[in-house]
């Protein structure tokens, strides 16, 4: 199912996708951390490498952090990086020159996207890419769902119903009506090397330490998994491309994971047993433990692979083996826990297994 294109016109910063011509240049505007904090440095690598200048105007943020301390390798491939404080009265013109297309993995808001819109208009940029989030999804929210067996769950597409307060839906309506040349795209559960949001650390702190992982419901339900690699390639392919123009693509993998699964993948990766507990959040009222949705929550990426010949190049069951290595590499096997990560687990296993209480004795874990 597509969604109908939108019709562009009435400003000059609408470009006709028929008439769209193969950009020069790039300009990545880019957040300083979050679930999309890591997707600038990918975007850039991909985009140099396909020949495009690149400048990255980037939020400020702590450069000895990732993804931030890698620019360094951005910069010797001839990517250009300007640090500023991104804020609605941002005078773009007066920090980089006019560019073929903006990228925006920033604004949440009207006011904040405002300053770019003004200078891609005035530019004459003839792209307006745009880091939505799948989050705006209203997806399942009746928990009468959490028993609805895994093969009859269907991932959502971009006509699928949305929150209308969601700041990334907004902010796209926004844009819409500013007549820009846009193509947006809502990424869901990222990870991947210079990640500085670690989701899956979660499973690895407990797995390594002999720990249950407590999963909401029965553990079967559904999440895309997707390198962030691989969401930066979703929109380098759109780049220059007129069949984006006034597109909206879901950015998920096309293969899923259950919640066990999850865990069961990551024991293996660890070489250890996997071991979870089961909880109803509707009947334990414990703070919430597991980093992702209670029920299934997924995108269907298929318009993006039928449009813009986008193929994942990447999979969660192959890279967990590089992400616990990096977790070793990191010394994060061997960081004390704080008594604050642990005491929702400790309530559910309390609660549901309490035969399985023992294995916190076993753990290091600060107050």
């Amino acid at each position: 199912l597509v969604a109908p294109r939108s019709v562009l016109a009435g400003l000059a910063l609408v470009a006709t996708a028929a008439a769209l011509v193969a950009p020069r240049s790039v300009l990545v505007v880019q957040n300083k951390g979050g679930g999309h904090g890591e997707l600038g440095f990918h975007l850039a690598k991909q985009m140099r490498a396909k020949g495009l200048e690149v400048t990255i105007l980037q939020d400020e943020c702590k450069t000895t952090a990732a993804p931030f301390s890698s620019y360094p390798e951005l910069e010797a491939a001839g990517v250009k990086v300007v640090y500023t404080k991104l804020t609605p009265d941002l005078d773009v013109a007066s920090l980089v020159p006019p560019h073929d297309v903006v990228l925006d993995n920033n604004a949440k808001d009207a006011p904040t996207v405002a300053p770019l819109v003004n200078a891609a208009e005035a530019w004459g940029s003839s792209q307006f890419l745009y880091v939505s989030s799948a989050g705006m999804y209203k997806g399942v929210e009746d928990t009468k769902d959490a028993g609805v067996p895994v093969e009859s769950q269907m991932g959502m597409i971009e006509t699928d119903p949305v929150k209308g307060d969601n700041g990334c839906r907004m902010t796209e309506l926004y844009l819409q009506s500013r007549g820009a040349p846009l193509t947006s795209f809502r990424p869901q559960y990222i990870y991947g090397s210079h990640s500085n949001k670690r989701l899956l650390d979660f499973v690895f702190d407990r797995v390594t330490r002999g720990l249950p992982v407590p999963l909401p419901y029965h553990g079967e339900q559904l999440a895309p998994l997707t390198n962030a690699a691989d969401v930066a390639s979703m929109m380098v392919a759109a780049v220059g491309n007129p069949a984006a123009v006034g597109q909206v693509y879901n950015c998920g993998s096309p293969r899923v994971v259950t919640y066990r699964g999850l865990v069961r993948l990551a024991a293996e990766a660890a070489r250890v047993e996997a071991r979870t507990v089961l909880y109803d959040p509707r009947e334990l009222k414990a703070p919430k433990a597991w980093p992702f949705r209670p029920l299934s929550f997924f995108v269907c990426p298929s318009k993006a692979v039928a449009e813009l010949a986008w193929q994942p190049q990447h999979g969660i069951a192959e890279d967990l083996g590089e992400w616990y290595r990096q977790y070793l590499a990191l010394g994060l096997d061997r960081r004390v826990m704080s008594g604050e990560e642990l005491a929702a687990d400790k309530e559910i296993v309390a609660a549901v297994a309490p035969e399985m209480l023992g294995a916190y004795a076993a753990v290091a874990w600060g107050p």
